[in-house]
């Protein structure tokens, strides 16, 4: 897990588990960016909004994340 808090309103945090990366950020054209620059350098695929990670469910609200 790497976490980058430059400030309150710009925190990054990635999730790395062998080829699985899990990118989460307060900033959506940040993680577009973010997306960008690592497609550049390596061969990825970007999946969209998570739902399956590790093994784990994960829905969505405008309320709450709910984990299975």
């Amino acid at each position: 897990m790497y976490v980058q808090k430059l400030n309150e309103e710009n925190i990054t945090m990635i999730f790395l588990y062998v080829d699985d990366l899990l990118v989460t950020r307060n900033n959506q054209s940040e993680i577009e960016k973010f997306n960008y620059t690592m497609q550049c350098e390596f061969e990825m695929t970007d999946l969209g909004r998570l739902s399956y990670f590790l093994g784990l469910e994960f829905k969505t609200s405008n309320a709450c994340i709910v984990i299975h």
